[in-house]
């Protein structure tokens, strides 16, 4: 039992050890900073504390906000966050009327965008009015087994599955050779 006792009083004063000064000032543009290094000579509001080491068990002085609440400064410009273009977005490959033959009805879509998707945006590819699989962050869809004929091709970017922009549709035609 005697021995439990001596690990919490360990455990207890061992953060004790590591107890530095710590400076705090604000700066020209009212940043308040704390570092275990003096500030600048150019600081305003200067202060330091003492957190408690071995010998000292209380905090001396507290700290206070450098800025009021009721004071929030407003963002410059600098600071506002800029907003990404508008996405667009258009099929690549394969071109619009264009002739595919593959007797197994495999082919690429390739999609062309203007920026980085964001996050929560996805590309969902359709063919002939009906999703092709789920959502994805990708460009490339790798078709197998679509069946010969005329097909419509389009590729929507959504946001939290909001519709936010569409490519122009293009028509494809494959050719599979047929099975006598």
């Amino acid at each position: 039992m005697a021995r439990m006792h001596y690990w919490l009083l360990l455990w207890l004063l061992c953060p004790l050890s590591f107890a530095q000064t710590i400076y705090t000032w604000t700066d020209s543009q009212g940043v308040v900073h704390f570092s275990d290094t003096p500030p600048p000579s150019n600081a305003q509001d200067q202060d330091s504390f003492f957190m408690p080491d071995q010998h000292q068990t209380t905090l001396s002085p507290s700290v206070e906000p450098a800025i009021p609440a009721s004071q929030d400064p407003q963002p410059g410009p600098a600071e506002k966050k800029a907003q990404p273009p508008a996405l667009t977005l258009r099929i690549a490959s394969p071109q619009h009327d264009q002739t595919i033959r593959n007797n197994r009805g495999q082919f690429d879509i390739h999609a062309k965008i203007n920026r980085k998707l964001m996050v929560g945006e996805q590309l969902q590819l359709q063919i002939d009015g009906e999703d092709f699989g789920a959502p994805q962050t990708l460009k490339k869809w790798q078709l197998k087994n679509i069946d010969r004929g005329t097909h419509s091709l389009v590729i929507k970017a959504l946001i939290n599955g909001k519709l936010i922009a569409s490519s122009d549709p293009i028509t494809v035609h494959l050719h599979r050779a047929k099975v006598k």
